[in-house]
């Protein structure tokens, strides 16, 4: 799991690593396609987790490309460590959307929130969400995580799609 990092005097680094903490940013970009079926329970997604520092501030930025049967939808959640809080918006269609061109929620979400992204035609419709917000973390370091599942239990499975990115970068 990428995590942030902590300079000591006189450090050497490699070229990967001056590249991640130089502006002390994290890019995740999912290598597979991952898939919930029958489930309405929340999981830790198998790549969106990154480390976070205690009493510090990161902005989050989330290109979120998903398929689901309207029957399923997606629902969606961050977690963080123990007194961190998030103020984010999915931007993405609401549960089952009419079509592609349909409104998105920009209600303002927290850590414990579940909003939904609508599903088309038994997962044949590729969609995203542009998740965007501010976490920051109390005096307790520890792991943020996207956790998602379906919004209502289907036999047709709920994919969160390769090249879906998540950008968390270090604000103070």
């Amino acid at each position: 799991m990428p995590g942030f990092k902590t300079f000591s005097t006189n450090e050497v680094m490699d070229a990967a690593e001056m590249t991640q903490y130089f502006v002390q940013q994290n890019a995740i970009v999912k290598p597979s396609d991952e898939s919930v079926t029958s489930t309405t329970v929340l999981q830790p997604d198998n790549d969106f987790s990154v480390s976070v520092s205690a009493n510090t501030d990161y902005y989050l930025e989330m290109f979120l490309i998903y398929s689901a049967d309207p029957a399923g939808d997606l629902k969606v959640d961050w977690d963080g460590p123990s007194g961190a809080t998030l103020d984010w918006v999915s931007d993405g269609f609401g549960s089952s959307p009419a079509d592609t061109v349909d409104p998105v929620s920009r209600t303002v979400q927290s850590i414990g929130s579940t909003p939904s992204h609508g599903g088309i035609t038994n997962n044949s419709t590729i969609l995203c969400g542009l998740h965007k917000g501010i976490l920051r973390v109390a005096a307790t370091s520890g792991t943020f995580v996207l956790t998602w599942a379906q919004l209502a239990s289907s036999a047709n499975a709920t994919f969160v799609r390769a090249n879906s990115m998540m950008l968390l970068t270090r604000i103070s």
